[in-house]
């Protein structure tokens, strides 16, 4: 559906740049096309628009705003495997987020960052990063998004060779997936668990883990 409406999206989205209609409806555009730019092969567009947004003055005063389309930039750069950019965009609005004192919208940013960081190679404040967000998500009570840290903290123990801690958080994730119905973060966990027995030479364990992974993602 979005595909067909796309040169109408892109005509509103040049309405609202240009001053036609209230700016930050550009952000709201952007907002809900980072799924289908990301997914649909369209990131480098939305690149370009994200950062033609950024620099319209009603969004530069906005902190809410321009926090919310760093974001997008930073998803759509970490898409092109551009890290050290979905690094300095998160960085930042991490800084706005935190200004504008909103907890979950604080340990999203926190989470999305760490991830970043740890694909860049620096696991030690991936780790301090994902664990405040971790703290945040459990005050919160937002299982999902503690189900998500868990997981991504599972991957950076991985990455600095720490089996036995990757393990247990992932296994914790992997039981908090199934028990609130995240086929997403579940999939994800059994691969990185068939990761891990795979290194280990326990093949049978990570043949178990990868095809029950293979068929939740199916």
């Amino acid at each position: 559906r979005v595909e067909s409406d796309l040169d109408n999206i892109r005509s509103a989205l040049s309405l609202a740049m240009s001053g036609g209609v209230d700016p930050v409806i550009s952000v709201k555009f952007c907002v809900a096309l980072l799924g289908f730019w990301t997914l649909r092969g369209y990131a480098s567009e939305g690149r370009g628009l994200v950062k033609a947004t950024l620099e319209l003055p009603a969004i530069r005063d906005s902190d809410l705003a321009k926090a919310h389309a760093l974001y997008v930039g930073a998803g759509l750069a970490e898409a092109q495997s551009d890290y050290a950019e979905a690094c300095r965009m998160l960085e930042s609005c991490l800084e706005l987020r935190r200004g504008l004192g909103r907890p979950l919208d604080i340990a999203i940013t926190l989470s999305t960052l760490s991830l970043a960081r740890l694909r860049r190679g620096e696991a030690a404040s991936a780790s301090v990063g994902e664990n405040e967000a971790l703290r945040i998500f459990r005050e919160l009570g937002e299982r999902v998004d503690e189900g998500i840290a868990l997981l991504h903290l599972g991957q950076i123990a991985h990455h600095i060779g720490e089996d036995g801690q990757a393990i247990t958080h992932l296994q914790q994730s992997l039981d908090m997936a199934r028990e609130i119905e995240n086929p997403e973060v579940e999939g994800e966990c059994l691969l990185m668990l068939g990761r891990c027995a795979l290194e280990a030479r326990d093949f049978a364990s990570a043949a178990q883990l990868l095809l029950s992974s293979y068929a939740v993602c199916s």
